[in-house]
């Protein structure tokens, strides 16, 4: 019954996926650029790592830019908008400056393994404390406590994989694969979660 179970809510989950197949064109930006800027930067820098750091920045700063609108209306729903503006100004220049600063790539890759680790962290605290306030912020269609419950822990399995991916990529191969990977993330990472979150609500609520 169980493994049963299991099988039903991956076959969901593979045909929300397939739904899902439309592409928004601001989320394959950042792979375009990347496609574009690595070679180019390539051939002007002699120094590879150079040339990693400024392919890395010029797309972490378009995906810093997509929906930053919609990111700042909904922290200053949480925030003051003094906070918000405090806040925005560490996490965006100011995290791209500490890596340009550093100036390896290594460490950009591995910025990528600390912010999903946080993600999980976070989520799992949601497990813990049983309030579920991220899942109630971002997926507001989730109305029943059992559904937010699995969406929380969903999202703490989600986060822990994609950690060990991103540093499977890091050690097993090339920086270019891993910038191709980075540049890809935004699409496959909003087809992953609203394909997660469509068949949480799904099995627990029912589809529309």
């Amino acid at each position: 019954m169980l493994f049963e179970h299991i099988l039903g809510a991956l076959d969901a989950f593979v045909e929300f996926v397939r739904k899902q197949l439309t592409i928004d064109p601001l989320l394959i930006l950042p792979a375009l650029i990347l496609m574009l800027s690595w070679p180019m930067f390539q051939i002007l820098f002699d120094n590879r790592a150079d040339a990693f750091m400024c392919a890395f920045v010029l797309a972490m700063a378009v995906r810093l830019s997509l929906r930053f609108d919609i990111l700042v209306l909904k922290l200053c729903n949480a925030a003051s908008p003094r906070g918000v503006a405090a806040l925005v100004l560490v996490a965006g220049p100011g995290i791209m400056a500490a890596l340009i600063w550093q100036g390896q790539p290594i460490w950009c890759q591995r910025f990528l393994s600390v912010y999903f680790l946080t993600m999980a962290a976070l989520h799992a605290l949601d497990v813990v404390d049983g309030a579920h306030r991220i899942i109630k912020s971002s997926w507001p269609g989730l109305v029943l406590p059992r559904a937010e419950q699995i969406m929380s822990q969903t999202l703490v399995i989600y986060y822990l994989s994609m950690v060990l991916l991103n540093e499977t990529l890091i050690a097993q191969f090339d920086p270019t694969v891993w910038l191709l990977y980075f540049g890809i993330l935004p699409l496959m990472s909003r087809l992953i979660l609203h394909s997660l979150y469509e068949t949480v609500r799904g099995g627990t609520q029912g589809t529309a």
